[in-house]
């Protein structure tokens, strides 16, 4: 038996681990890489990380433009909590809310349950991370 996400069904369907063939790094802020999806439109963050506990998840359609930072837990490299950046049409930065996740009977990542959407606001660290990316996508429209 393989670790987790080894087997490739799982990593194609449950696990989205981050593999250079389904995310590729688009920029860094600071040491941590912005990464976005290679196949396919949808802006998705990866579920587990084997090498970052953080990263930046850029739209794929819109690279400058960060729409999840996603944190992983150090023991088992699986998601526990994304920050998620809401842009309106123009791509102006709307606001900002957090999701917790965890791991089900099946071994799926889900987000937690707590209201009708599962949103949690931005504690005072996650503005922090919100800035920063906010900075890098300001400094990535001017070039």
């Amino acid at each position: 038996m393989g670790g987790n996400g080894s087997y490739s069904y799982f990593v194609s369907n449950t696990l989205g681990s981050y593999t250079k063939d389904r995310y590729k790094t688009v920029g860094m802020i600071g040491k941590t890489k912005v990464v976005a999806v290679t196949k396919g439109n949808r802006t998705k963050a990866p579920m587990n990380s084997f090498t970052s506990q953080r990263y930046y998840v850029a739209d794929p359609k819109h690279p400058e433009r960060i729409k999840h930072i996603a944190f992983y837990n150090k023991r088992t490299h699986g998601i526990s909590k994304t920050i998620d950046l809401v842009y309106d049409k123009e791509g102006n930065f709307v606001g900002a809310h957090t999701h917790r996740w965890q791991l089900n009977e099946k071994g799926e990542y889900w987000r937690k349950s707590h209201n009708g959407r599962n949103e949690f606001e931005c504690t005072k660290t996650d503005k922090l991370y919100v800035e920063r990316a906010l900075k890098y996508y300001k400094k990535q429209k001017k070039d």
